[in-house]
This record gives C-alpha cells, sequence and structure tokens, in this order.
C-alpha cells in the first residue's frame, strides 16, 4: 500500500497556504478571523471548525513546513473566536442554511476538530497561544456536550453523527454523559441492512456520513465490531461506482439525488478502513483515488477530498502499515439485486446497468463515461406512469411491473348536508366507470446489448411513451438524415433503426423504434422533458407489446 501520509503532505501544506489566504483579516470586518463563502456570501461556523482544526493538525505535524509556525495556532484562534461568539445560549450552533439551534451542527463541527484536539491535547507546549486556543476549543467542546444530549435531531445519519462527535468529547472531557448518550442511541440499532445501505440510501452525501462516524466510535470506544457495517457499505458503494469514476445517485431519498459526485469522496473511508482493518480491496481502491489526486495536482494544482493527518498523528503504528498492508484489485464486473433498496447493478467491463423501482427513471444504462436514462409513462389519471413497487429477478433478466386503478365519483344517494365542497363526505359517494392500467418491463443485459420489452393492459387507447435521455452534443443518425444534437431536442423516433454517435467513437444504436403519436414532451401526469438533454421518444398507445433493444 502506498504512504499515503507523506504523499499527501504537498496538498496538505497547500490547503494550509490557501486557508490563510481566504481567511477574512480586516479587523474592521465584521466576519474578521473567518473563510468568508463566496458563492452564497454566508459564514458558516463549520468552515471555521474546519480551518481551526487543519491549522492545530499542521502546526503539531512534523512533516508539514509549517510545524511549530504560531501563525497557524494566532490564526486558528480568531476562528475559535467567531465560533464561541456566534454559539447560541443552548449551546447550540445555527446552519444558516437551513438549521438553527441545531445541535447536529455542532457534531458535525467537532468531527471535524475532534482529531486535531487530541493531537493538541498530546502535544501541546506551554505557549500561551497554545494555552489559549486550547481552552477556546474546550469550551466549545462542553457546551455542545449540553447541546447534544439535551437537544434533538432530524434525520437517521444524525443519530451517528451525534454519537460519533460524543465519543470525541468523551475522549476530551470523561463526561459520562456523552457514553450514556452514544449507548441510547446504539440500543436502536444500526441501520445498516444486509447489503450495506442505510436508510437514507444517500451514496453521494449521508452513507459516507454514517461511515465516518461509525468508525470514529468504533476506534474511540473500541468497538471494532462497529467496522462490519462500514465494511458491508463500502463493499456496496463500488456498485454505484459508474465507469468514469462518478458515484449513480439516482436511488438516493436526500439532496444527492441524480447527482453524479467524483468517486473519490469516498477516500477517506477506504484509506481509514484499509488502515483499521487490512483490508486489501480498500488499500488497493484508496490506492487508485490517491494515485488519480496526485496526478492532478501535479497537473494543475487541483485539491480534492484530501483529509487531515490528524488521524495518522493519533496511530502512529499506521505509518508502519502503509509498506505492510497487500493490495488486492477488486472484482469489476457483478450483478447484485438489492430488494430493501430497490435496487439492481449489474456492470459488464465498461459499461453499468442499474434499475430502480419507485422512480420516473426506472432504467440508467452507461457506457463508459456516456449514459442513458430511461422513463416510460402515460397521462391515465395521473397514475399511469412506470414506478414498480419492486424488481423481480426474471430467468433472463429483471421484470419491473405498476399497476394502477382510477375512476370517477358519483352523485350522492342522500343530500350531504352543505354546500360547501369541503366539508362533503365524499367517501360516501360511488366509485363508478373504474379502469385499470398497467405496464410491465422485461429487462435484460449481455455484453453489448439491452433488451427491453414493454407491455401495456388494462385500458385501451391510453397514449403512452418511452422516453431516452443522453447528453446532447452527438451525431443523431436517422439513415436518412444526421444531425448534431442540441440539449432540449426532443426527437420521436420512427420504424428504422437509428444511432447516436459521440465525438469519442462510443455509440449507441437503437433498434424496434414505435411512433404512434406526438403527445410525448408535453403529456400530462408525467415528469416534465429534460431542457438539459437529447430525448428519444417512441409512442404508442395501449393495450400494446413492444421490444426494443439498443445495442453498445
Amino acid at each position: 500500500m502506498l504512504n499515503h501520509f507523506t504523499l499527501t503532505q504537498k496538498i496538505s501544506d497547500k490547503k494550509v497556504e490557501l486557508a490563510l489566504k481566504n481567511q477574512i483579516m480586516d479587523e474592521g470586518d465584521i466576519y474578521y478571523g473567518i473563510p468568508y463563502d463566496f458563492k452564497t456570501g454566508l459564514c458558516e461556523l463549520r468552515p471555521c471548525a474546519g480551518i481551526a482544526s487543519l491549522f492545530i493538525t499542521e502546526y503539531y505535524n512534523p512533516n508539514s513546513k509549517y510545524y511549530k509556525n504560531m501563525l497557524l495556532i494566532q490564526r486558528a484562534i480568531l476562528a475559535m473566536q467567531f465560533i464561541k461568539e456566534r454559539t447560541n445560549s443552548d449551546g447550540s450552533t445555527d446552519l444558516l442554511e437551513t438549521n438553527f439551534h441545531d445541535a447536529t451542527h455542532n457534531a458535525f463541527m467537532i468531527h471535524d476538530l475532534g482529531p486535531a484536539m487530541l493531537v493538541m491535547r498530546d502535544r501541546m507546549g506551554d505557549e500561551e497561544e497554545e494555552k489559549l486556543l486550547y481552552s477556546l476549543c474546550m469550551e466549545f467542546i462542553e457546551v455542545s456536550i449540553d447541546a447534544m444530549v439535551n437537544l434533538g435531531f432530524h434525520t437517521p445519519n444524525h443519530r451517528w453523527v451525534l454519537s460519533g462527535a460524543l465519543a470525541y468529547c468523551y475522549k476530551l472531557t470523561n463526561d459520562v454523559r456523552c457514553t450514556e448518550t452514544i449507548n441510547k442511541f446504539l440500543s436502536e440499532g444500526i441501520d445498516c441492512d444486509e447489503n450495506g445501505e442505510y436508510t437514507e440510501r444517500s451514496a453521494g452525501v449521508y452513507n459516507r456520513v454514517c461511515n465516518q462516524t461509525i468508525m470514529m466510535m468504533a476506534d474511540l470506544l473500541e468497538m471494532p465490531e462497529l467496522f462490519d457495517h462500514v465494511t458491508r457499505n463500502l463493499n456496496l458503494a463500488r456498485m454505484f461506482f459508474m465507469p468514469d469514476n462518478t458515484i449513480n445517485t439516482l436511488n438516493s431519498t436526500r439532496q444527492d439525488m441524480g447527482r453524479a459526485p467524483d468517486y473519490r469522496v469516498y477516500y477517506e473511508d477506504y484509506l481509514y478502513m484499509a488502515l483499521y482493518t487490512g483490508n486489501p480491496e480498500f488499500a488497493y481502491t484508496a490506492d487508485e483515488m490517491l494515485k488519480k489526486t496526485l496526478a492532478e495536482f501535479e497537473f494543475n494544482g487541483n485539491i480534492k477530498a484530501i483529509p487531515e493527518n490528524a488521524l495518522i498523528l493519533l496511530h502512529p503504528e499506521w505509518i508502519e502499515k502503509f509498506s505492510k498492508i497487500e493490495t488486492k484489485k477488486p472484482e469489476t464486473d457483478y450483478e447484485r439485486l438489492m430488494p430493501l433498496s430497490g435496487i439492481m447493478c449489474k456492470r459488464i467491463g465498461n459499461t453499468a446497468l442499474t434499475l430502480i423501482a419507485k422512480r420516473h427513471i426506472f432504467c440508467r444504462l452507461q457506457k463508459g463515461n456516456h449514459t442513458i436514462t430511461m422513463r416510460f409513462g402515460s397521462p391515465f389519471f395521473g397514475c399511469g406512469n412506470l414506478l414498480s413497487d419492486e424488481i423481480e429477478k426474471t430467468e433472463k433478466g429483471y421484470r419491473l411491473h405498476m399497476k394502477s386503478q382510477a375512476g370517477y365519483m358519483a352523485v350522492f344517494d342522500e343530500a350531504p348536508g352543505t354546500s360547501v365542497w369541503a366539508e362533503m363526505d365524499h367517501s360516501k359517494r360511488r366509485k363508478v366507470a373504474i379502469q385499470e392500467f398497467e405496464i410491465t418491463a422485461d429487462i435484460e443485459m449481455s455484453d453489448h446489448s439491452l433488451k427491453m420489452k414493454f407491455v401495456t393492459d388494462g385500458c385501451g387507447n391510453v397514449p403512452t411513451k418511452l422516453e431516452m435521455m443522453l447528453e446532447a452534443g452527438g451525431l443523431l443518425d436517422l439513415g436518412v438524415a444526421e444531425f448534431f444534437a442540441n440539449k432540449g431536442d426532443y426527437i420521436y423516433l420512427k420504424d428504422a433503426d437509428s444511432r447516436y454517435i459521440y465525438q469519442d467513437g462510443t455509440e449507441f444504436k437503437f433498434k424496434g423504434a414505435f411512433n404512434k403519436h406526438r403527445f410525448g414532451k408535453n403529456m400530462r401526469n408525467t415528469p416534465s422533458y429534460d431542457s438539459n438533454s437529447l430525448t428519444l421518444c417512441m409512442t404508442d398507445f395501449s393495450n400494446s407489446e413492444r421490444e426494443v433493444e439498443i445495442e453498445f
């Protein structure tokens, strides 16, 4: 395994250089001593904790060019003084973008400060500035304990954020309220299922948050059994890593849904779990992520998510481990159905297929860095889109299915006793002219082809559409004509085969197109068309059976 400690030191020094530059040093500015967010114009407190942690860590890091540079301590004092001024009387802090009097915001800050504080406690000298900084940090730790044990939380992951932060607090204060609260949270059970998926299914954000906070509990509280949850999630996470090293987040229930973050946001998770457990596949993954980051840094100075060195300073035994941990390349081809998460992931070489239940985008096909996302819908009473409750394994592939029912209300058999619509008891109305409608999609992926069969049944003459969204800019070859597609283009394919070709040579060929109407782009009761993509649309009426093939 590579020595991540020494190889990332230039990046850590660059982070310090930029943090010093970005810290507001105008004493007349109301935000004196903190980093300013240019995009929002807000001055959140967590970045203050972040730079304080960075400055503390590198001040005590003998490998840093800023080692024992008192400027770092002085600048960290300014950041912590600002945090003190903005801390509420109940010990909580405000996350200006959304949550106020939020104890979990304190917890996130302590995850930044905690490792640095433990380093400082063990290595602090007799300088007055060091003592002042330590006092400011400990004051924040103590009021945060009050907030975290007495105030609430919003989301499932916050339980582990609070618990991990309280583990740091316990190490620094020995306050038994910390472990008492942690044990109460742990008694609820960690919500990581057998596949390694957390409740929020947030592959881009909150799965990582859970991993990192659970790792800290396992380490600080000597509970190695907790590492098992993180191991399961990191094995799962690789199935959401796409061929272009982005993360598939279409199944998330949080704000990262539909985004495509760089897979290196997991670097810290794989690095530390390799060091904690010796897992050779995690070590390989961390090494590959680091190689890419170092290459970018040398090429253009780009700084990615390199964690601070505090944990390694706290675990000097890891320095020797770097040279002893063997690496093993994990399998890149896989196929896994996860019913509890409502998702199926399959990869063959450079191509990945994702099927998703209960989502308008039910299918995502990616080859290299080019994707196709698909929706199947109709205007049937506002409940006619393919939102499958589950993904069913079939002999050759997988099936998604939806069945809905809708109709009308009849006149009251007896007068309702009021003319105010909202006051009427509409449950007493008879339901009449009830119609049923269902969509079945059978999907099979092989080395170079995706075959799909769509069947619509029930109510007849319902307009339907299959939409396939692709990145604009490629060449669409329709046989009798070809043109370069622009963002927002909405094309109705007819019976002839067609091809979509990218400049890098990647090509998708579409077979089995069908075209019975042009009520697609603005079809009522379906999601709005994607104005940032090229949409290829096939249309029909129920009842029908269609087979479509995409060759790649």
